[in-house]
């Protein structure tokens, strides 16, 4: 299950990447980091059942900061 949610949330924010990087339109970049946040929640919660609990505090606190600033984007613009 944590798999295929990696799966869809790289296939998320890739794509919001892409579309942003080939229109130069940068009106999704909140959605982009929304998604990459949840990426790295699911990095985390998955390193933490593989039993690598530094990869794991290290993705939660990453998931912290990028969730920080896609709010801060969606707040402010």
């Amino acid at each position: 299950m944590i798999f295929v949610l990696r799966l869809i949330f790289s296939i998320t924010t890739a794509g919001l990447a892409l579309y942003g990087l080939f229109t130069d339109n940068y009106e999704l970049m909140p959605w982009m980091f929304l998604s990459m946040s949840f990426l790295l929640l699911a990095m985390g919660i998955d390193e933490f059942l593989k039993g690598r609990k530094v990869f794991g505090v290290f993705s939660l606190i990453a998931f912290a900061f990028v969730l920080y600033v896609s709010l801060d984007g969606f707040f402010l613009y």
